[in-house]
């Protein structure tokens, strides 16, 4: 079980003094340099079955951010 004590106090302490748009709009930036380099298989491969792959959270994120799945045409 994660502890979610720990989360927040992390969470608490990476964004302390910053203004969360500023931290939300640096955010494909820090992501796209996060995963330069990593392949593709790297990517899209599910640490378990039922765990998402780094692609598949990525992917979630955006679709978050844009208000609709990204496989659904527009």
């Amino acid at each position: 079980m994660p502890n979610h004590t720990q989360y927040e106090a992390n969470l608490g302490a990476s964004t302390q003094g910053k203004i969360p748009l500023a931290i939300q709009s640096d955010a494909p930036r820090s992501i796209a340099e996060l995963i330069a380099g990593v392949p593709e298989q790297a990517l899209q491969e599910r640490p378990l079955p039922d765990k998402w792959s780094v692609g598949e959270i990525i992917a979630h994120l955006a679709e978050d951010e844009l208000g609709r799945p990204l496989d659904v045409p527009t």
